[in-house]
């Protein structure tokens, strides 16, 4: 609406958009029939821990209990 996208954002937002959402979802599609189910299981369910994990290590960013405690539940 205040045309920020248009001004340079936009950028930046299509190759996060494209290497960030589509390209691992599509190379995880492509590896699920090489890999079985049952690895790609273990892989699914170890992406979240991992992200939050290194989203605390690397970004440096504050993961708050009640955060992880979401992570465990799922």
């Amino acid at each position: 609406i205040n045309g920020s996208m248009m001004e340079g954002l936009l950028i930046y937002a299509l190759p996060l958009a494209l290497f960030g959402g589509v390209v691992p979802t599509l190379f995880f599609t492509l590896g699920v029939p090489h890999i079985g189910g049952g690895l790609a299981t273990i892989l699914g369910a170890a992406e979240l821990p991992m992200a939050a994990l290194m989203s605390s290590i690397v970004l440096r960013e504050n993961v708050h209990m009640l955060q992880w405690l979401g992570v465990a539940v799922i």
